[in-house]
């Protein structure tokens, strides 16, 4: 899931909107990938007004949030 990739809940937080068309990974794709163009199309695709915003609520109050119940139920499940 790309929000779950953008907002570090996957793995690292990486998103479209990071592209600086830099050019490197251009230079560096085997496939001679427009890669800062594509980027361009997620982002106008997925990341839309308040993206940012989203983000951070994953981050400061949902995940979190999340990480305790989980830890309740682990806690009744080895009990």
């Amino acid at each position: 899931n790309y929000y779950m990739v953008v907002g570090g809940v996957a793995n690292k937080q990486a998103s479209a909107g990071l592209c600086n068309h830099c050019g490197r990974c251009k230079k560096l794709c085997p496939q001679s990938l427009d890669i800062p163009n594509e980027l361009d199309t997620v982002r106008s695709e997925f990341e839309l007004f308040g993206f940012n915003y989203q983000i951070k609520f994953v981050n400061k109050i949902a995940m979190p949030s999340i990480n305790r119940i989980s830890k309740v139920f682990d806690f009744f499940k080895n009990s």
